[in-house]
């Protein structure tokens, strides 16, 4: 018998060895891959290889703040304000909603858009007074935009909108607000 009365391990249990084949977890899915991660993180858990918070410790900076978007310049009422805050070359470019996207009912020529809950990180924002409501960029029949906009950073382009580069801000605080610009082109 072995320690603690429990009955000898087999030979072909003391003596088995697994040979790592990265391409055995490919086949098996991400799901079962997912799932072997989370595992692995448990254990580390479990070990003790998390440092336990204490009361003595420093809290952690906030990792996401709120992010207050105001126009400046509408010149009506009329209709409602379309902001889009955008993570990414792509969702800015792109003719997507973006990483978030706010419609706001616009009051005595004022109006403000609030992001709760943003992740710190580099953003732009595009931002369109949409007066009849369509919920999109009005244009003409060369692209030219009928309705009014404008960019984070008062960000212009040449001949069409900006990049996002051109746009781009860091956001890392608390609590911020932008100011943006509202221009026409008529």
């Amino acid at each position: 018998m072995g320690a603690l009365g429990a009955p000898p391990p087999l030979e072909s249990e003391v003596s088995r060895t697994v040979a790592w084949n990265p391409s055995s977890l490919r086949h098996r899915g991400p799901v079962a891959l997912a799932r072997r991660v989370a595992l692995a993180a448990l254990l580390a858990l479990a070990c003790g290889f998390a440092a336990p918070a204490s009361a003595d410790a420093p809290a952690e900076a906030a990792t996401a703040g709120t992010l207050r978007v105001v126009p400046v310049g509408l010149e009506s009422s009329k209709g409602n304000l379309i902001v889009q805050l955008a993570a990414s070359a792509h969702d800015f470019e792109a003719d997507a909603e973006g990483f978030r996207y706010l419609i706001i009912k616009i009051e005595n020529k004022q109006a403000e858009a609030v992001f709760e809950g943003i992740p710190h990180g580099e953003y732009a924002i595009k931002i369109f007074h949409d007066e009849n409501a369509n919920e999109k960029l009005d244009t003409n029949f060369i692209g030219v935009p009928k309705e009014r906009f404008g960019f984070s950073n008062d960000a212009m382009g040449r001949f069409g909108p900006p990049s996002y580069d051109q746009a781009r801000f860091v956001f890392q605080d608390e609590q911020a607000t932008i100011e943006i610009k509202i221009r026409g082109l008529r």
